[in-house]
């Protein structure tokens, strides 16, 4: 389901959920700055969270692609790190002989969960830099 905020590769093309979306489009919105909110400064959140409008300017979607893109970046660079540590971990339990069957397979499902989160947001900063 696509409900979750979350980063997706399907269905195709890859992308973020429509809740991130709505999100980044909700924090690059530009509000009034007095204390006082009115019901047509409001209108653009109010018309985007129950779906009215899709995006609420251009000015707002260049934000938030530009947001989105560099989530992806850190996605992937958290990625490549958590790979990294798994790799450490392996590299010890090699050396001092400490693993298991059980604890090698846990540690290749890491790495599995790992390289598919960083496909998964490689995938969607590909089609951000495509728009």
């Amino acid at each position: 389901m696509r409900s979750d905020m979350t980063l997706q590769a399907t269905p195709e093309p890859a992308s973020a959920s429509w809740r991130v979306l709505v999100a980044l489009r909700l924090l690059h919105l530009r509000l009034p700055a007095s204390l006082v909110l009115s019901a047509d400064s409001l209108a653009p959140w109010y018309n985007v969270v129950s779906g009215v409008i899709e995006t609420i300017s251009t000015a707002n979607e260049a934000k938030v692609t530009a947001t989105l893109g560099v989530l992806c970046q850190a996605v992937e660079d958290e990625s490549a790190s958590g790979l990294k540590r798994c790799a450490e971990v392996r590299e010890r339990w090699s050396r001092e002989g400490e693993a298991d069957d059980e604890m090698k397979l846990s540690l290749g499902m890491l790495e599995t969960v790992w390289r598919e989160e960083g496909r998964i947001a490689k995938e969607v900063r590909a089609e951000v830099q495509k728009e």
